[in-house]
């Protein structure tokens, strides 16, 4: 009798890859009914006062139709695009690459066809190249921020640098994998193995900021909101 060999590859672009989405959406479903519980409501308020806009921001005797726009010039005077523009700037450029590259990546959407059946549209190969090492520049730009700013330094803990490296080394070991450095299964099996473990662990710590980004954005009222919010803390 002949015992089944165990293909780690095959586990990890099947059960593993089902296991680290289920806990993601289970751990994302989590994280929002916190949300959702740790924020009130503010509708009530604005219909028996009437306001659209908060008094904090907007003189009472601000023109109504200017009162939006004067808002959304305030509260993006807050953000990091105003006090800190190029961190501001290579901070959205690393969000946006991050969400893109993976997701429309072919290698991805390849193992995607072959587990589920099911893929998206793939970006062109040398793009999604071209986009990671840019991804993996905004990485070294964020770790040299930490280690050369004095306050930024003296916030950061053990925690924050172990993140940045659970998100710079499935674009490192990516990047090498497709270039053919190395052993090339022995490099495949660590993005994996990393990316994973990255997926798994996004909902439970400060990678969470991502998905919710919109909501902290937009939806809940702030001196980061760009827009009035309809939730407060």
């Amino acid at each position: 009798m002949h015992l089944p060999v165990f293909d780690l590859f095959d586990f990890l672009r099947g059960p593993g890859f089902i296991i680290s989405v289920t806990v993601f959406f289970s751990g994302l479903f989590w994280r929002t009914i916190l949300m959702i519980r740790a924020t009130h409501n503010l509708e009530r308020n604005r219909i028996l006062t009437g306001n659209t806009v908060p008094d904090l921001y907007i003189s009472a005797n601000t023109d109504s139709k200017k009162k939006l726009p004067s808002l959304i010039g305030i509260k993006m005077r807050n953000t990091i695009f105003f006090s800190h523009p190029i961190m501001g700037v290579v901070s959205l450029i690393f969000h946006l690459l991050l969400f893109i590259t993976p997701l429309f990546l072919s290698a991805h959407n390849i193992i995607a066809d072959m587990t589920i059946g099911f893929s998206l549209s793939t970006l062109p190969e040398q793009l999604t190249d071209i986009f990671t090492v840019i991804l993996i520049a905004a990485c070294g730009f964020f770790m040299a921020r930490r280690i050369l700013i004095s306050q930024v330094r003296i916030i950061t803990t053990l925690r924050d640098y172990l993140i940045l490296f659970i998100v710079m080394m499935p674009l490192i070991s990516g990047f090498m994998a497709y270039h053919h450095f190395f052993n090339y299964r022995i490099i495949v099996y660590a993005h994996m193995i990393i990316g994973e473990t990255a997926i798994i662990v996004a909902p439970f710590t400060s990678l969470a900021h991502m998905p919710f980004a919109i909501f902290s954005r937009f939806f809940i009222d702030g001196e980061y909101t760009f827009l009035s919010g309809s939730r407060r803390w």
